[in-house]
Protein backbone atom coordinates (compact mmCIF):
# COMPACT_ATOMS: atom_id res chain seq x y z
CA UNK A 1 0.00 0.00 0.00
CA UNK A 2 2.90 2.32 0.74
CA UNK A 3 3.95 2.46 -2.92
CA UNK A 4 0.42 2.77 -4.30
CA UNK A 5 -0.81 5.39 -1.86
CA UNK A 6 1.06 8.34 -3.45
CA UNK A 7 -0.26 7.33 -6.88
CA UNK A 8 -3.81 7.09 -5.54
CA UNK A 9 -3.45 10.44 -3.75
CA UNK A 10 -2.26 12.14 -6.95
CA UNK A 11 -4.99 10.61 -9.13
CA UNK A 12 -7.81 11.27 -6.66
CA UNK A 13 -6.44 14.76 -6.04
CA UNK A 14 -6.50 15.50 -9.77
CA UNK A 15 -10.09 14.27 -10.00
CA UNK A 16 -11.03 16.50 -7.07
CA UNK A 17 -9.35 19.58 -8.55
CA UNK A 18 -10.67 19.10 -12.07
CA UNK A 19 -14.21 18.40 -10.94
CA UNK A 20 -14.11 21.31 -8.52
CA UNK A 21 -12.86 23.76 -11.16
CA UNK A 22 -14.79 22.81 -14.27
CA UNK A 23 -17.06 19.81 -13.56
CA UNK A 24 -15.03 17.98 -16.21
CA UNK A 25 -12.47 15.30 -15.44
CA UNK A 26 -9.99 13.76 -17.87
CA UNK A 27 -11.34 10.30 -18.60
CA UNK A 28 -7.89 8.66 -18.35
CA UNK A 29 -7.78 9.34 -14.61
CA UNK A 30 -10.61 6.88 -13.96
CA UNK A 31 -8.97 3.75 -15.45
CA UNK A 32 -5.66 4.71 -13.84
CA UNK A 33 -7.30 5.01 -10.43
CA UNK A 34 -9.20 1.75 -11.03
CA UNK A 35 -5.90 0.02 -11.87
CA UNK A 36 -4.40 1.32 -8.62
CA UNK A 37 -7.44 0.02 -6.72
CA UNK A 38 -7.14 -3.37 -8.40
CA UNK A 39 -3.45 -3.61 -7.56
CA UNK A 40 -4.12 -2.58 -3.97
CA UNK A 41 -6.96 -5.09 -3.62
CA UNK A 42 -4.92 -7.87 -5.21
CA UNK A 43 -2.11 -7.20 -2.76
CA UNK A 44 -4.45 -7.06 0.25
CA UNK A 45 -6.88 -9.94 -0.36
CA UNK A 46 -5.90 -11.77 -3.54
CA UNK A 47 -7.51 -12.02 -6.93
CA UNK A 48 -10.48 -14.25 -6.04
CA UNK A 49 -11.74 -12.08 -3.17
CA UNK A 50 -11.08 -8.88 -5.13
CA UNK A 51 -13.13 -10.18 -8.09
CA UNK A 52 -15.97 -11.27 -5.80
CA UNK A 53 -16.05 -7.94 -3.95
CA UNK A 54 -15.88 -5.94 -7.17
CA UNK A 55 -18.62 -7.98 -8.84
CA UNK A 56 -20.99 -7.58 -5.89
CA UNK A 57 -20.23 -3.84 -5.72
CA UNK A 58 -20.82 -3.42 -9.46
CA UNK A 59 -24.18 -5.21 -9.19
CA UNK A 60 -25.20 -2.99 -6.26
CA UNK A 61 -24.16 0.10 -8.21
CA UNK A 62 -25.98 -1.05 -11.34
CA UNK A 63 -29.16 -1.61 -9.34
CA UNK A 64 -28.90 1.90 -7.92
CA UNK A 65 -28.28 3.44 -11.35
CA UNK A 66 -31.25 1.60 -12.83
CA UNK A 67 -33.47 2.89 -10.01
CA UNK A 68 -32.15 6.42 -10.49
CA UNK A 69 -32.81 6.20 -14.23
CA UNK A 70 -36.33 4.94 -13.59
CA UNK A 71 -36.86 7.85 -11.22
CA UNK A 72 -35.43 10.59 -13.46
CA UNK A 73 -36.38 9.45 -16.98
CA UNK A 74 -40.15 10.01 -16.63
CA UNK A 75 -39.42 13.46 -15.20
CA UNK A 76 -37.18 14.35 -18.17
CA UNK A 77 -39.58 13.18 -20.86
CA UNK A 78 -37.63 9.92 -21.32
CA UNK A 79 -34.66 11.83 -22.75
CA UNK A 80 -31.28 10.25 -22.05
CA UNK A 81 -29.47 13.58 -22.58
CA UNK A 82 -31.55 15.19 -19.84
CA UNK A 83 -30.79 12.22 -17.58
CA UNK A 84 -27.05 12.71 -18.16
CA UNK A 85 -27.43 16.32 -17.01
CA UNK A 86 -28.76 14.99 -13.70
CA UNK A 87 -26.21 12.20 -13.28
CA UNK A 88 -22.82 13.04 -14.75
CA UNK A 89 -20.83 10.36 -16.57
CA UNK A 90 -17.77 11.22 -14.46
CA UNK A 91 -19.76 10.59 -11.29
CA UNK A 92 -20.77 7.16 -12.55
CA UNK A 93 -17.21 6.37 -13.64
CA UNK A 94 -15.86 7.34 -10.25
CA UNK A 95 -18.37 5.08 -8.49
CA UNK A 96 -17.34 2.22 -10.78
CA UNK A 97 -13.72 2.88 -9.80
CA UNK A 98 -14.67 2.76 -6.11
CA UNK A 99 -16.05 -0.76 -6.60
CA UNK A 100 -12.43 -1.98 -6.73
CA UNK A 101 -11.44 -0.40 -3.41
CA UNK A 102 -13.98 -1.91 -0.99
CA UNK A 103 -15.78 -4.99 0.21
CA UNK A 104 -19.57 -4.82 -0.34
CA UNK A 105 -20.53 -3.52 3.12
CA UNK A 106 -17.63 -1.07 3.14
CA UNK A 107 -18.63 0.05 -0.37
CA UNK A 108 -22.19 0.77 0.74
CA UNK A 109 -20.95 2.63 3.82
CA UNK A 110 -18.47 4.60 1.73
CA UNK A 111 -21.11 5.41 -0.86
CA UNK A 112 -23.65 6.68 1.67
CA UNK A 113 -21.14 8.66 3.73
CA UNK A 114 -19.47 10.16 0.65
CA UNK A 115 -22.86 11.25 -0.73
CA UNK A 116 -23.66 12.94 2.58
CA UNK A 117 -20.20 14.54 2.64
CA UNK A 118 -20.69 15.78 -0.94
CA UNK A 119 -24.06 17.27 -0.05
CA UNK A 120 -22.75 19.08 3.02
CA UNK A 121 -19.59 20.33 1.29
CA UNK A 122 -21.55 21.43 -1.78
CA UNK A 123 -23.77 23.66 0.33
CA UNK A 124 -20.81 25.01 2.29
CA UNK A 125 -18.82 25.76 -0.85
CA UNK A 126 -21.71 27.39 -2.74
CA UNK A 127 -20.51 30.67 -1.26
CA UNK A 128 -17.19 30.31 -3.09
CA UNK A 129 -17.34 32.01 -6.51
CA UNK A 130 -14.92 29.62 -8.20
CA UNK A 131 -16.97 26.65 -7.07
CA UNK A 132 -20.32 28.26 -7.78
CA UNK A 133 -19.58 29.27 -11.39
CA UNK A 134 -20.48 25.81 -12.62
CA UNK A 135 -24.13 26.48 -11.91
CA UNK A 136 -26.29 24.15 -9.94
CA UNK A 137 -24.29 20.97 -10.50
CA UNK A 138 -22.49 19.16 -7.72
CA UNK A 139 -18.84 18.14 -8.00
CA UNK A 140 -19.83 14.64 -6.86
CA UNK A 141 -16.85 12.76 -8.28
CA UNK A 142 -14.53 15.35 -6.76
CA UNK A 143 -16.09 15.20 -3.32
CA UNK A 144 -16.15 11.42 -3.42
CA UNK A 145 -12.48 11.46 -4.45
CA UNK A 146 -11.82 13.49 -1.31
CA UNK A 147 -13.77 10.94 0.73
CA UNK A 148 -11.74 8.11 -0.84
CA UNK A 149 -8.53 9.91 0.07
CA UNK A 150 -9.68 10.36 3.65
CA UNK A 151 -10.65 6.71 3.96
CA UNK A 152 -7.39 5.45 2.50
CA UNK A 153 -5.28 7.78 4.62
CA UNK A 154 -7.17 7.00 7.83
CA UNK A 155 -7.73 3.25 7.37
CA UNK A 156 -5.02 0.95 8.63
CA UNK A 157 -3.17 -1.02 5.96
CA UNK A 158 -4.61 -4.29 7.25
CA UNK A 159 -7.08 -5.07 4.48
CA UNK A 160 -10.00 -3.61 6.45
CA UNK A 161 -11.37 -2.00 3.29
CA UNK A 162 -11.63 -5.36 1.55
CA UNK A 163 -13.22 -7.32 4.37
CA UNK A 164 -16.51 -6.97 6.18
CA UNK A 165 -15.21 -8.92 9.19
CA UNK A 166 -14.60 -5.73 11.18
CA UNK A 167 -18.34 -5.04 11.20
CA UNK A 168 -19.25 -8.56 12.25
CA UNK A 169 -16.58 -8.55 14.95
CA UNK A 170 -17.67 -5.17 16.31
CA UNK A 171 -21.31 -6.30 16.41
CA UNK A 172 -20.47 -9.59 18.15
CA UNK A 173 -18.05 -7.94 20.57
CA UNK A 174 -20.85 -5.85 22.05
CA UNK A 175 -22.98 -8.90 22.82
Amino acid sequence: MAMLLPVIVILAGLILLQDFRSRRVLWILFPLLAAAGILLGYREVGLEQLLLNSAVNLVLLLMQLVLLALFFLPRTGWKIKALLEKIGPGDVLFLIVCCFFFSPVNFLLFHIVSLLLALVLHFIFLRNRKYNRSGSTVALAGWQALALLLVLLLAPASGVLYSDDWLLNSLLWKY
